[in-house]
């Protein structure tokens, strides 16, 4: 049971940050990666595919982030389940490269076909913490400014919601690092935690208010990491 928790806390944890730093780029690049990458549906099936079948379980939890954040369909998330084989695939690579590589293709494919199978299916199946309005973008607001100035414009007069955020973040970062948390977990995917917490971490601190409160503390910290939690732990 305690393995159980764990493991939902890490993987919460890891789409937690991960959505941080989507909504992040996202708001950054007025959406124009979402666009290129994700629009259109079988864009989005190739993606999952891809993700899906490169080694280790990492590509399936960022179509998971993305899945959860609205940007994706169930199809896509189906197509990167199917897709993946975990990291049995870095014992595979290096003892059978070629097998590895057509047993992706093949999972791929066959991934694909799943999700679009399911999308005809489902229609307008959404999951339950996607946002109905998906990424909201405000392209006249400048998120933030990495410099002296503003880091001490906004700790000077540090909201509530930003003072948590990054005590969470710090916190959760000094648990991976000691081994306090995912001390199970291989030791890629733990630094892998560490280098999007860090991350997550400068955004953070560096962010202005009206984006971090609305869209980081409000929108995905208090509205969708208690559902990722509670699916999550009933989905183990």
């Amino acid at each position: 049971m305690t393995e159980i928790l764990q493991t939902a806390c890490i993987i919460t944890v890891f789409v937690f940050v991960m959505m941080l730093i989507v909504e992040y780029l996202n708001a950054v690049t007025g959406s124009v990666w979402q666009r290129v990458l994700l629009g259109g549906r079988w864009k989005q099936y190739v993606f999952a595919g891809i993700m899906g079948a490169s080694p280790g379980c990492l590509g399936t939890f960022v179509v998971f982030t993305l899945y959860a954040h609205g940007s994706l369909s169930l199809g896509a998330m189906i197509t990167a389940a199917v897709a993946t084989f975990g990291d049995e695939e870095f014992v595979l690579l290096a003892m059978a490269p070629k097998t590895a590589l057509l047993l992706g293709i093949g999972l791929g494919a066959i991934g694909i076909l799943a999700g679009v199978a399911v999308d005809l299916l489902h229609k307008h199946q959404r999951p339950p913490s996607a946002c109905i309005e998906g990424i909201a973008v405000h392209p006249e607001q400048k998120c933030s400014e990495f410099s002296w100035s503003q880091f001490l414009r906004l700790w000077r007069a540090c909201t509530m919601a930003r003072f948590l955020l990054v005590s969470i973040l710090v916190v959760l970062l000094f648990l991976l690092l000691s081994g306090g948390l995912g001390g199970h977990v291989p030791t890629w995917l733990r630094y892998t935690l560490v280098a999007t917490i860090a991350a997550a971490l400068v955004i953070a601190i560096f962010t202005n208010d009206h984006f971090l409160e609305e869209h980081l503390w409000h929108h995905i910290a208090l509205r969708h990491v208690p559902r990722i939690f509670a699916w999550t732990l009933f989905a183990l």
